[in-house]
């Protein structure tokens, strides 16, 4: 499991750093600039490369033993629903 999260997350860093290098360069932006999309401003490519870097975090912090637990909080009125629904749905299997 561990390999494959370290490869997803190398493979998506190194596309932000490719994208980062074209981007200084402003490589390829007039094919981009010829879209109505992108017309104005270029601030969607910006926007996906942040989402990619989220998703390099988001690998990288999956391989923290505190993962699952990290930021959850219990609640027991949601806990019960939960448990709730589950056995609802299993019971109607």
């Amino acid at each position: 499991m561990c390999m494959f999260v370290c490869a997803c997350s190398q493979l998506f860093q190194a596309t932000c750093g490719q994208f980062d290098k074209l981007r200084k360069r402003e490589a390829f932006l007039e094919q981009f600039k010829k879209e109505p999309k992108f017309k104005d401003d270029l601030s969607e490519l910006d926007n996906s490369r942040e989402v990619v870097q989220e998703l390099v975090d988001e690998y990288i912090a999956s391989t923290t033993p505190d993962y699952i637990s990290r930021g959850v909080t219990t609640h027991p009125t949601v806990c019960s629903n939960v448990y709730a629904c589950y056995n609802i749905q299993w019971s109607l299997r």
